[in-house]
C-alpha cells in the first residue's frame, strides 16, 4: 500500500491532482483486472450476471476503495 501510494501521488503531479490520479489508477486497474478474469476465469460471464443478487450495500466497496485512494494520494506529501 505505501508503495500504490506514493507511485499514485507521483502520478498526481503529472496528471493535475489525485482525484485524476485515482481515476487513472482506477482505470488501468479495471483494464488489468478485466483482462485477468476473461483469461482466468472459465465461467466468468456466469459469475458477473450472479452479482445482481448482491444486496445494494456490497456495492459501497468501490467507492470506499476510490475514497481511500484519492485520500492516500491526498495525504501522502503532508
Amino acid at each position: 500500500l505505501p508503495v500504490q501510494a506514493s507511485i499514485n501521488a507521483k502520478m498526481a503531479k503529472f496528471a493535475g491532482g489525485p482525484v485524476m490520479a485515482a481515476l487513472l489508477s482506477f482505470a488501468v486497474g479495471t483494464i488489468g483486472l478485466l483482462l485477468f478474469a476473461l483469461f482466468s476465469q472459465p465461467n466468468f460471464s456466469l459469475q458477473l450476471a450472479n452479482t445482481r443478487q448482491a444486496p445494494a450495500y456490497a456495492w459501497i466497496a468501490g467507492i470506499l476503495g476510490a475514497f481511500y485512494v484519492v485520500g492516500s494520494v491526498y495525504l501522502l506529501p503532508k
